[in-house]
């Protein structure tokens, strides 16, 4: 499998605090056959929204994975913090 085959099958997904959703998503995601990344919390780093959704939209800009989720409380901010990228 090439890089743009594997990128094609990897999603990355951020949230700013660990949770029974993320956990959720990352094993439904998995079962589908995705590689998944995680970012922040869920990751086991510590880091705000703000970072988290630059994260995930980077990666998704640069290629490396073909879509991105990103979770916080109202999920506002770190959705526009994503796309800004």
């Amino acid at each position: 499998m090439n890089q743009s085959e594997v990128a094609g099958r990897t999603v990355v997904l951020g949230a700013d605090e660990a949770s029974t959703v993320v956990d959720d998503l990352d094993r439904l995601l998995t079962d589908l056959g995705f590689n998944v990344v995680l970012i922040g919390p869920p990751a086991g780093t510590d880091e705000a929204w703000a970072e988290v959704g630059l994260k995930v939209g980077n990666m998704v800009a640069d290629g490396d994975a073909a879509f991105g989720v990103v979770a916080c409380w109202t999920g506002t901010g770190v959705a526009i913090a994503a796309n800004k990228v």
